[in-house]
């Protein structure tokens, strides 16, 4: 399996001009979400620290944070969600 984290469009073609050379069964392209789950934290740009917007930075950045934060829990309790309604298939279609 193959994780690739590229920027949108250009991971996906990536992936299918470099899939002949990969020893791969899976690439999954993924886009940015690497830092959402790592939750990388963002330098103070020095222009901000120049202009006393420090404050305004943190908030702005805070906000932020959180609203990643809520996708990432509605995308896990998504995906929760989905596992379960395929166990559920599996169990129904095995005869006994």
């Amino acid at each position: 399996m193959l994780i690739v984290d590229l920027n949108s469009g250009f991971q996906e073609w990536w992936i299918v001009s470099h899939a002949s050379q990969l020893n791969a069964k899976l690439c999954i392209a993924i886009s940015g979400v690497a830092g959402i789950i790592l939750a990388e934290e963002k330098v103070m740009p020095k222009w901000i620290k120049k202009l006393h917007l420090s404050w305004f930075y943190e908030k702005i950045v805070w906000q932020q944070t959180v609203k990643k934060g809520l996708r990432a829990c509605i995308f896990r309790k998504k995906i929760v969600q989905y596992n379960s309604k395929s166990e559920v298939l599996e169990e129904d279609d095995v005869d006994i």
